[in-house]
């Protein structure tokens, strides 16, 4: 049996200062969380139909920087977007690096069932290129 695990989700969307849709799916909530912002949710398994969802709301103008989205390796995800993205499995950490452009991206994110050893707190973070650090 899996345990909950903790994760937050970072809004450091700085530079851009978009809002951030956050869906989790299993609890049937849906979040706008603003620049510089934060929320936790409890992830169980995938069976389960638990899910977060997370995009970033679209409004007036283009994305004048990367964005890129660091999540923990044992994170399962469908990305998808409209042009070119770069996916980087870096020591413990996934970071995708969407190109500048519309806010036309989305993710859905889900727990792994074949990784068990994972800790009880993480976080995923979405912000501008050079503002990724999580905590």
């Amino acid at each position: 049996m899996f345990e909950v695990v903790k994760i937050t989700v970072h809004n450091k969307l700085t530079s851009e200062m978009r809002d951030l849709s956050v869906y989790h799916h299993a609890a049937r909530s849906a979040n706008l969380i603003g620049s510089n912002s934060k929320i936790t949710l409890s992830l169980k398994t995938a069976e389960k139909d638990d899910y977060v969802h997370l995009s970033v709301v679209q409004g007036p103008g283009k994305l004048n920087q990367e964005c890129v989205v660091d999540l923990p390796f044992w994170l399962d995800f469908d990305f998808s977007s409209i042009g070119e993205g770069v996916i980087q499995r870096t020591g413990k950490r996934t970071l995708l690096t969407i190109p500048p452009g519309p806010p036309d991206w989305q993710i859905k994110v889900t727990r792994s069932p074949d990784i068990t050893d994972v800790p009880a707190v993480d976080y995923v973070t979405i912000g501008d290129s050079g503002q990724s650090e999580g905590g």
